[in-house]
């Protein structure tokens, strides 16, 4: 379904069948975060969406940002006010460090 110019079901059928071939649920989570990151992009560049903050300078819907956070904090926090708040033994702008746990390379470069 195409919302404010965003085709929120792109991706979704590769995604069904990346899960089925890997049973790895990661692919979901890809999925999400490029629907999010076109959602912002459309809302950030729509500038007839802004409103005008304390300050008297048109800025992004609250609403929006507000609930914009890297990669939604990994599952392991809550988004506030755009920036990630961690559940308990995780850390990082995104909450997807475990603490005392080594970083897992995702992708080679």
């Amino acid at each position: 379904q195409d919302i404010y110019g965003v085709d929120i079901l792109a991706g979704v059928e590769s995604c069904m069948a990346d899960i089925k071939a890997t049973e790895d649920f990661q692919f979901a989570n890809i999925v999400v975060q490029r629907v999010q990151e076109d959602c912002a992009g459309k809302a950030y560049n729509n500038v007839s969406l802004y409103e005008t903050n304390e300050n008297g300078t048109a800025a992004p819907p609250t609403v929006i940002t507000a609930n914009l956070c890297p990669r939604q904090c990994s599952n392991q926090g809550q988004c506030v006010n755009g920036t990630c708040e961690c559940n308990e033994g995780y850390e990082s702008a995104d909450c997807s460090i475990q603490v005392g746990r080594a970083p897992v390379a995702l992708q080679i470069p």
